[in-house]
C-alpha cells in the first residue's frame, strides 16, 4: 500500500522529477493525470478523485497563502466535486484563511505532526521515517487516520516557492 497517485507541484522553483510511489507530473497537465477525471486512474470511472495537498500555509506568510488560494480556486474550477485535503503545519490557521476556497476543502496537519516524530534533523532520515509511516501507521500510531487519508490520495500535489 501507499500513496497511489501521481504527484503535481504547484508554485515557484517546482519541477517535474521521478519520485516516491506514484507517478510525478507538472501540475500544469494536471487534467490529464491518471486518476484525474477524464485520466486512466482508478477513481475516475467510479467516483471522486482524492487529491492531497502538501503546502506550508497557516502561518500566515503571504507568498505560501497566495500560492495555496491560487490552487485551491484552481481546483475548485476544474474539480469541485473532488475531495481536497490540505495538509499543513496549522491547519486551524489554513482552514481559516482557506477554508472557503473549495467546497470539499478538509485541512490537516498530519505529515507535519509525522515528521516531528522522526527524531532527526536530516531531511533525508525525516523524509524516510514519513515514507515509512504512510506504509506502516505503526510508526506514528497516533496520525494513523490522517495517514491513512494521504494513503488513499490519488493525486498529491506540492506547494510552495523558491
Amino acid at each position: 500500500p501507499g500513496a497511489r497517485g501521481t504527484l503535481a507541484t504547484a508554485g515557484a522553483g517546482t519541477s517535474s522529477t521521478g519520485g516516491a510511489g506514484g507517478r510525478w507530473h507538472d501540475a500544469g497537465r494536471d487534467a490529464g493525470c491518471a486518476g484525474a477525471p477524464g485520466g486512466r486512474g482508478r477513481r475516475a470511472s467510479i467516483g471522486r478523485v482524492r487529491r492531497y495537498l502538501l503546502a506550508t500555509s497557516g502561518h500566515p506568510n503571504y507568498g505560501d497563502e497566495l500560492i495555496t488560494a491560487a490552487w485551491l480556486r484552481h481546483l475548485a474550477r476544474r474539480f469541485p466535486d473532488d475531495e481536497v485535503v490540505l495538509d499543513s503545519p496549522q491547519a486551524g490557521g489554513t482552514a481559516a484563511l482557506h477554508g472557503d476556497l473549495h467546497p470539499r476543502l478538509r485541512c490537516v496537519d498530519t505529515v507535519f505532526r509525522v515528521a516531528e516524530e522522526a527524531g532527526s534533523h536530516d531531511p533525508w532520515q525525516v523524509a524516510a521515517f514519513v515514507r515509512g509511516a504512510v506504509h506502516d501507521h505503526g510508526a506514528a500510531p497516533r496520525w494513523a487516520a490522517g495517514l491513512r487519508l494521504l494513503e488513499g490520495a490519488d493525486v498529491v500535489h506540492v506547494l510552495g516557492g523558491g
